[in-house]
Parts: C-alpha cells; structure tokens; sequence
C-alpha cells in the first residue's frame, strides 16, 4: 500500500510488514477530521498540535502533529468540511545515531461535504484526501500515523482515501451527547504496484456539553475487509481519547488524550495535545 523507494522504503517495508502482521497498524478509520469538531454553529474553526510519544526512542518535545480544521455551513442541511495537516520527528543524538534526525512534512488536505435533515438526528458525509505527503520523509510519517490512528490517511503517501458515513447523534437540546459513526472508506493508490483496500470505519462518542464546559470521550476504529491475512477481528484496531474544552465565548481552548490499543501501542504510548477552537 505505501510506495517503497531507498532506504526509507526499505525501513517502511519493514515496519509495514510488523503492521500487517500485528493488526495492519496503519489503521485506516478514514475520519477526515477531528471527532470534537463542533457541529452546533455555523463556522468552526479547530487548530489542534500534539505531542507523540514514541516508544524506545529520545523523540524531542516538538515531535508530533499539528491539524487546522474548518467546517462552514453553506445551508441550514449542508457543510463543507476541510482539513490541513502537518507532521515533524526530530530525535537527538542517541548511542547508536551519530547525527540528530529531524523531518517534516504537510500532509494529505481533505475536503468533503456534510449532508442532513432539518433537525434530525442522522447526517452523512462524503470526502477525500489530495496525496501530498512526502513518502522520504519516514519518521514524520510514521509520527503522524501514529498520532490519531482514525486519521492516518493524512500521512499516507502515494494513496487517495475515499469516505463516505453516516452519523447518528442524539438531539442538539440535550446536554448529554452520543453519537455513533460508521461508514465504508475506499482507497485508490497513485502510484503503481500499490493495491486498492476496502474498510469499514466506526466510532461511538459519549460526553457532556454545557455552557461553560464541554468534555468527552470515545471508541473509534476500523475493519479491513480486503485484506487476505487472519479473520475480521484480527484486521481491526481501536483507539480511546478525550477531549476537553473550556469557556462560552468565541474562544474556546481545550486539550486532547489519545491511547492507541493492541499492537499499535508498540509505536506510540500516548499523544498529548491542545486544542483552540474559534467559533465566529
């Protein structure tokens, strides 16, 4: 699925080879945005960066993620959705590194549309991802693989997700919220030697919003269908995170936790980050 070229195609084969083993840990919920995106105004906008911490390497401070994500609503029943992504690993001089590594990349920008009913509770979602993420520079990639599993697909290189969910959330006048997600994501290769893979994408959200405060968690993950290796359950993986946020203005800060599961966690123990979101 991932172009391989040089030496850093030899080190992502490697490492993609232990994925498709493991639980294929490139995980591919094709989530094209972040799950606390607020869907009760007209415009939200969401800047989240976050820390990854790597497992068995001196990763520094600044190694992790940054996300920008917009939503606008162009009519009461459709918005357009957009997402950039940005992605840095940077190690110091350990025993057996003779030189710093540092890397960065943009990754894959999404786009899509939201679609629902005047005050119901369903809405559907459809989107892709333009692949602009450079395939040499290994350790941001893996980074940003690894910092929101749903959303690895904006660190892939050389490959077009697809997606299309549906949505059920419970009504924007309660203050307990629930939501469940879940919804097929294709993706198309662009470079050749590289396969088309079919999944199934989920989440299930539970939380609390009030004026003042807004807290959550969640369960989100992903099936691969096409794969040729164990059985469905052997081909998923799920992730758990919580988010935060404070204040009953325009501005609102916040924070995130993410803790990969299953062999995942083999990569990234945790991300840790802090979320801004403005509300015009």
């Amino acid at each position: 699925m991932v172009g391989m070229t040089g030496q850093g195609a030899n080190a992502r084969a490697g490492v993609i080879s232990l994925l498709w083993i493991g639980l294929f840990l490139t995980p591919a919920l094709t989530r094209a945005q972040s799950l606390w995106l607020d869907r009760d105004h007209p415009t939200t906008i969401l800047v989240e960066a976050a820390h990854v911490d790597v497992d068995q390497t001196n990763e520094k401070f600044l190694s992790g993620v940054a996300f920008l994500d917009i939503r606008h609503e162009m009519s009461p029943t459709t918005a357009i959705v957009g997402e950039l992504a940005y992605t840095r690993f940077a190690r110091a001089r350990e025993e057996f590194l003779a030189t710093p590594t540092s890397e960065s990349s943009i990754g894959n920008p999404y786009i899509g549309i939201e679609d629902s009913g005047r005050e119901s509770p369903f809405f559907g979602e459809f989107g892709v991802r333009v692949p602009l993420m450079d395939e040499n520079d290994v350790g941001a990639e893996f980074t940003g693989l690894f910092s929101d599993l749903p959303r690895s697909w904006a660190f892939f290189p050389n490959t077009v997700p697809v997606q299309a969910a549906m949505n059920l959330r419970t009504p924007r006048t309660s203050e307990i919220r629930a939501r469940l997600r879940f919804g097929p994501t294709f993706t198309i290769p662009t470079k050749s030697g590289l396969d088309s893979d079919l999944y199934g994408v989920y989440a299930w959200e539970m939380g609390y919003e009030g004026r003042s405060v807004r807290v959550g968690s969640a369960l989100s993950g992903w099936v691969l269908f096409t794969g040729d290796f164990g059985n469905l359950g052997s081909r998923t993986v799920t992730q758990f995170e919580f988010h935060a946020n404070f204040g009953a203005g325009k501005i609102r800060p916040g924070a995130v936790v993410r803790v990969p599961s299953g062999v995942a966690s083999g990569y990234a123990s945790s991300v840790v980050g802090l979320t801004l979101a403005y509300l015009p």
